[in-house]
């Protein structure tokens, strides 16, 4: 399933404040550095300066959202799911660190995993139609369609449009 950058970008400036530990001299000129290599499609360098500002502060949760953001772009999926993983930890109240994380999950075709990530962000925002539409998605690839038509269900007298999502 594919993560859309954007999104990920502002949750990090989202996140960026939250950060548990002090910020260090030249930490956030840094975080600046290695968004802006990211934003440049830069991934090696982008990868280098959030590892860097990670190696200061490792409770910068917005360097690990962003640097899964990288591992994304370079297709290193199990460093996205780890990378998410931590943000996570860190952040647990982020709604869309768990959305980012099941949809890792999904990719690595982990469904249990992925199911419980989908399932924590409904119960934040219970009108979130991806995350319906993605738990609906993870629940019919474990075979359980039960719970598949139950969470496909609630998108069928939705106003809106469901883009499909995709890792490729």
């Amino acid at each position: 399933m594919k993560f859309l950058a954007f999104q990920l970008l502002v949750l990090g400036a989202l996140i960026l404040g939250q950060t548990s530990a002090p910020q260090g001299g030249g930490i956030n000129t840094l975080f600046e550095k290695a968004q802006r290599a990211l934003s440049a499609k830069e991934y090696p360098e982008a990868e280098k300066c959030f590892r860097e500002v990670l190696s200061r502060n490792p409770r910068f949760t917005a360097a690990y959202v962003n640097l899964g953001v990288v591992y994304i772009h370079t297709g290193n999926y199990e460093a996205v799911v780890k990378s998410f993983e931590q943000a996570k930890k860190l952040a647990p109240q982020e709604v869309g660190i768990d959305l980012n994380l099941g949809l890792a999950y999904d990719h690595e075709l982990a469904f249990p995993k992925a199911i419980l990530a989908f399932r924590r962000v409904l119960q934040s925002l219970p009108n979130s139609l991806q995350a319906r539409y993605v738990l609906g998605m993870s629940y019919f690839m474990t075979d359980d369609y039960q719970h598949t038509v139950e969470a496909l269900e609630s998108l069928r007298d939705s106003p809106r449009t469901i883009s499909t999502i995709s890792l490729s």
